[in-house]
């Protein structure tokens, strides 16, 4: 069984994706860190070459 604390945690949570995808299209909301989590480096001008080509970005 788990706390409820951490349950209620986890079903925030639910909806992030983890790992090697790369979504150009994310609510503010999904790009806070979460507990123990740092930014490592950043990337810019990062062109999404399946979608819209001309349009550049960031990656955290």
């Amino acid at each position: 069984m788990m706390f409820k604390s951490v349950e209620k945690n986890l079903k925030h949570y639910d909806v992030i994706w983890e790992d090697r995808e790369f979504r150009y299209d994310v609510d503010s909301k999904q790009l806070k860190l979460r507990n123990g989590e740092f930014i490592v480096d950043k990337l810019h001008g990062i062109e999404n070459t399946k979608g819209n080509r001309e349009h550049k970005d960031l990656h955290v």
